[in-house]
């Protein structure tokens, strides 16, 4: 079981220094954190493929933000069946946690529950 880190920004002019930084303060190595500047307005994103192709059963993705898989939060909680809820089941069905550092408690396909707890 690894952890890898999903960091994104919206447009090249936005900073991603802070994401990087808690990243590796939770001892993430460079090479395990993927990391784009562009929209989260679909889930065409190179980063996010490669990451996708990437985890395995039992990994987890940190990101600074449930958001970062999106446009925004309220885009991923939506009732609407969005491609980046559709994204994130997938990764659930896969046993893939998904742990954001800040805003909702860790999500896992276990239920919301820490993913390393088992």
């Amino acid at each position: 079981m690894k952890e890898y880190a999903y960091i994104r920004v919206s447009s090249k002019d936005q900073q991603d220094g802070r994401q990087f930084i808690a990243m590796e303060s939770r001892g993430i190595p460079l090479e395990r954190i993927f990391s784009e500047k562009q929209s989260g307005k679909d889930t065409k994103r190179s980063e996010l493929q490669a990451l996708m192709d990437t985890v395995k059963n039992g990994d987890t993705i940190v990101v600074e933000s449930i958001s970062r898989f999106a446009r925004n939060t309220r885009d991923l909680t939506s009732l609407n069946y969005t491609p980046a809820i559709e994204l994130v089941c997938k990764l659930l069905g896969r046993d893939v946690s998904i742990c954001p550092i800040c805003g909702f408690q860790n999500a896992s396909a276990r239920g919301l529950a820490p993913p390393l707890a088992s």
